[in-house]
């Protein structure tokens, strides 16, 4: 298996254990913002987190660092 193709899988099953377990967040953009809430939605390109009961659509080239509240094996 190539990097890109093993860091994809790393990361569909990392956001794939966050939304199934609901596991709170942090989500830092590139540019330093914060944002703390629960993965309800992820696809190739985009992450929708729900922050305060309000759903915000990200854009994955736009995130620095996700560090999850729990562990999640990988």
């Amino acid at each position: 298996m190539n990097k890109t193709k093993s860091n994809e899988v790393v990361q569909s099953h990392f956001l794939n254990t966050l939304t199934e377990e609901r596991i709170p967040v942090t989500l830092i953009t590139k540019n330093g913002f914060q944002m703390r809430g629960v993965v309800k939605f992820y696809d190739q390109y985009t992450i929708v987190l729900e922050v305060n009961g309000n759903d915000t659509l990200i854009n994955k080239a736009a995130i620095s660092t996700i560090i999850s509240s729990k562990r999640v094996p990988i």
